[in-house]
């Protein structure tokens, strides 16, 4: 008796295995980044990788993540004070 895959259970395996998308930020932040891992004891091996953990750490998933994320951004003055 031989195993045989069911086709529909290899489209769904498919659908949560979406690719990655293109990202593009300016020139000089990119060599800024490479430049701060170069010189800087960061433990990143690379711009992109610093990238992505800066944006998972700012898009955190709860509520109050986000929240302190805006407070954050509104300190640095990236966001106005809301009235």
């Amino acid at each position: 008796m031989s195993a045989r895959l069911d086709p529909d259970a290899k489209k769904a395996g498919d659908e949560a295995k979406k690719p990655d998308v293109t990202l593009k930020i300016p020139r000089k932040l990119y060599d800024r980044i490479a430049t701060l891992i170069d010189t800087e004891p960061t433990g990143f091996r690379s711009p992109t990788e610093f990238i992505l953990f800066v944006l998972r750490d700012l898009t955190g998933t709860d509520t109050d993540d986000v929240e302190q994320v805006r407070v954050r951004l509104r300190a640095l003055g990236y966001l106005d004070d809301e009235k």
